[in-house]
């Protein structure tokens, strides 16, 4: 009888001795898979991270496509750019959509969407917006109806308060009230309603300087007498 109760004994302990094998294995399971899980997630975390910088990035590309081509217009049969769809930097998935709207006669706004197309849907997307002023330099400002003769070149913007005739070289953009008759090599803006920017307030002050003799300053004098009855030569105020 004894012996028979050492042999349950034993067989008890090993049946004991399997169960908490069996629990250890269990947990061990358990948490491999937890540990498995979560690796997955922040992989996935750590992908998604990487497409939204890289469409965000290609998203002000797209800002910067647009205001390069409405800085310096290429092959543009319209007025300005209005944008595209579907544009890509290299080839692949991604790309980039452009809308621009005039908002004046100097001032756009640009919308950029880009995404990653995936199993037919746009993944990752990223929308940036911006404004672009264009300043123009009016280096030629006239108020009355005007014609630029074949011997003229002018370098900059030119703005007329009623028609503008172009004979010579205008290398800029042309602004007028009414018609333009001629080209020039930047945009024509016809009809305008107002000149692009004030007509700078300009007064003798402006065009008033100082020199130095030393460490004395002095002030340019102005003439005011007719040429031929002055004599130049130097003053106590201006030697």
């Amino acid at each position: 009888m004894k012996i028979v109760n050492n042999q349950l004994s034993i067989i008890n302990r090993k049946g004991a001795a399997l169960l908490v094998v069996l629990f250890i294995v269990m947990t061990v399971t358990i948490l491999s898979l937890g540990f498995l899980s979560q690796s997955d997630t922040e992989l996935a975390c750590g992908e998604n991270m990487l497409l939204r910088t890289q469409m965000d990035y290609l998203a002000e590309s797209g800002l910067e496509h647009a205001r390069g081509l409405l800085l310096s217009p290429q092959d543009i049969t319209d007025e300005y750019w209005e944008g595209a769809t579907g544009q890509q930097l290299v080839a692949g998935d991604d790309y980039y959509d452009v809308n621009v709207v005039k908002l004046g006669e100097c001032n756009y706004q640009i919308t950029s969407l880009a995404y990653r197309e995936k199993g037919g849907e746009q993944v990752g997307r990223s929308s940036l917006q911006a404004e672009l002023r264009l300043d123009p330099c009016i280096a030629y400002w006239q108020t009355d109806n005007q014609s630029i003769s074949s011997a003229v070149t002018i370098n900059g913007d030119v703005y007329c308060d009623d028609d503008l005739f172009i004979a010579g070289i205008v290398d800029g953009d042309v602004y007028a009230r009414k018609q333009i008759i001629g080209s020039a090599t930047g945009q024509e803006h016809r009809f305008v309603g107002s000149p692009p920017v004030s007509l700078p307030g300009l007064a003798y002050s402006d065009f008033d300087s100082t020199y130095y003799i030393g460490s004395t300053q002095y002030s340019v004098g102005s003439i005011s007498a007719e040429p031929d009855d002055i004599t130049l030569g130097p003053t106590v105020g201006n030697p």
